[in-house]
């Protein structure tokens, strides 16, 4: 169970995590769209305290919202979605709602490659069906491993909103502390290619009808959001 219910939320968001430091508080900057193609939309933002940007990552597609969870919960996957990823699994918890995930990934050199855990929490608000999956980075939850970075701070955030016509409104934030210099090349690259790359793959791979019959008991795969989400939610710029 617990191999199939490893989180690849970690992958793209530890990718993203070298994009620079969280911080308590996001300031009020609008979002700036850096890349909108094929149905994909990356943006980035100010954040207070912070020299560098949040991300945020969205698409809408025609999915199952536990098909996307199934997804992003397998294990087999993490190299599908994140040519980074080289390992990913669940190191304690309660499937499939609450886990404690380990992810390492493999930086292209000189970069130290960069190991994080986070403990992710699932759910579903019962009014409006959005799916939500909040993670947090725990520190000091492993011992140092020779060679690497571990990533001490963080949150990464990931939103699904059903909507009409059995589409899904996909949308990931993330900004975590990177624990260390990354050259300005790949900073760039981790800005908009990473998480363009990993929505692509989702896309792709779910369209393929391999995750299409999977189901959660939290999820509720009827439920309709009850108001679209045309963008940033108060909620979204208190996050």
């Amino acid at each position: 169970m617990f191999k199939r219910a490893a989180l690849n939320t970690l992958i793209t968001a530890t990718a993203l995590s070298l994009c620079g430091p969280a911080a308590a508080h996001h300031d009020a900057t609008e979002w700036e769209v850096k890349r909108d193609r094929d149905g994909i939309v990356i943006s980035t933002r100010s954040v207070e305290g912070s020299r560098h940007k949040m991300v945020r990552s969205e698409m809408t597609i025609p999915a199952r919202l536990s098909a996307i969870v199934a997804l992003l919960q397998d294990t087999e996957a993490c190299k599908q979605l994140s040519e980074l990823c080289r390992e990913s699994r669940v190191l304690s918890g309660t499937p499939p709602t609450d886990l404690v995930v380990y992810t390492y990934n493999d930086l292209p050199w000189p970069v130290t490659d960069r190991v994080g855990v986070v403990r992710a929490l699932w759910s579903q608000d019962p009014a409006n069906g959005i799916v939500t999956m909040e993670a947090e980075i725990v520190p000091g939850h492993i011992e140092k491993e020779n060679r690497t970075i571990r990533l001490e701070n963080g949150t990464i955030v990931w939103r699904l909103t059903p909507l009409a016509d059995g589409m899904v409104e996909v949308v990931q934030d993330s900004h975590v502390d990177p624990a260390g210099r990354t050259p300005a090349w790949l900073t760039n690259r981790l800005l908009v290619d990473a998480p363009f790359e990993t929505l692509v793959a989702v896309r792709e791979i779910l369209a393929s009808g391999r995750y299409a019959q999977s189901s959660y008991a939290f999820i509720d795969d009827e439920l309709i959001a009850s108001e679209l989400m045309g963008g940033s939610t108060d909620a979204d710029d208190n996050r």
